[in-house]
Formats: C-alpha cells, structure tokens, sequence
C-alpha cells in the first residue's frame, strides 16, 4: 500500500493538470452560421449551360464542447479550441474530387481561421471575406482562388477548381474549373 501511494501521489498534480485547459475558445453564433448550410447526406446541384455536377455531404464534424475533460477530439496541447469541418463529393462528368471546409477559432476576439482543400487546390489559415454581390444581395462569403489559395499543378487536370465560392448563409455556390467552366448553385 505504501508502494502505491509512493508512486501515485507525486503523479496527481500532473494528472489534474492535464485534465484542464489553459485556454478555452468557442464558436459564437456568428460563426455557427457557416456551418448550419449542409447536413451529412444533402446533395446540391450546380449548373453550367447544360452541364450538371452535384455534391453530396459525406461528413460533418463540429468540436466546440463547452466543457471539455480530459481531452476533446481535434484539440492537442493546453488549449481549447473549436474546431468544425464539413467534407463532400464533387461529381462531374467523369471525375469526382474531394471537397474538404474547416473552421478554427482560436481567439473569442477575432474571426476564425478557414481551410479548404478542393481536389488539388488548398489553401490553409485563410481569413478572406471580400464581400461579394449575388443576385443584387451582399453575402459574407470567403472567395478560395489564387490570391489565398495554391493548386498543385504536379497533378493538375480539368477538372480542378480555379476559384470556389463558399456563403456563409447557403455553403458552397460558386466555383470554376480548369476546364473552364463556371457552376452556380442551382436554386430549388
């Protein structure tokens, strides 16, 4: 018995320690409302001429707990973050791409961090919101293009996205293709 308690009384404080965070950050509304557009298995079609593609969400994953013990999936180190993403299918004409959304907030006084990876295109920590006119109405939306973005050209085929368009009130509504062609998010 004194074994036991020589071995685990110096560990406690360590143990106690590492159960709390040092800082904690959550999602406010605000930020909840970029990722209220899709549910796991919503399809969106989008349109280009006679064209036709369509995602479909294979997964969505929000880490904000407001009390985290021990540990909380997506966080490492002393510090709590929130952390959000949201994965889809892109399927057009013969190929389909992988179109990946996260969100982390790492400060409650500032917005939060964005990354993107579609097909060969990513774009890591972006914080771009130029505002955009669509359909005469100012969206908040995060534009992904070259100016905050890279396209891995090793690997590079028409059907990589140019720019993509994700609003803050409806998800993904815009992007173009190498290939050229431009599809908006088709109305329902």
């Amino acid at each position: 018995m004194k074994l036991i308690k020589f071995f685990f009384l110096p560990l406690c404080p360590f143990l106690f320690y590492s159960c709390l965070y040092r800082k904690m950050c959550h999602f406010n509304e605000a930020d909840r409302m970029w990722l209220n557009a899709y549910s796991i298995e919503d399809t969106v079609h989008f349109v280009s001429g006679k064209d036709t593609d369509w995602v479909v969400i294979i997964e969505k994953r929000i880490f904000d707990k407001t009390t985290p013990f021990i540990s909380n999936e997506g966080q490492l180190g002393e510090d709590f973050h929130a952390y959000a993403y949201i994965v889809g299918n892109l399927y057009h004409k013969a190929c389909q791409k992988k179109i990946k959304v996260d969100m982390t907030k790492y400060n409650t006084e500032t917005d939060a961090f964005w990354g993107f990876v579609a097909g060969n295109r990513y774009g890591l920590c972006i914080r771009d919101e130029r505002n955009r006119s669509v359909d005469g109405v100012n969206n908040d939306t995060i534009i992904v293009d070259d100016e905050n973005s890279r396209i891995n050209r090793e690997y590079i085929s028409d059907c990589e996205f140019e720019y993509l368009i994700w609003s803050k009130h409806e998800g993904l509504i815009e992007y173009k293709l190498t290939d050229g062609n431009k599809f908006v998010k088709k109305k329902n």
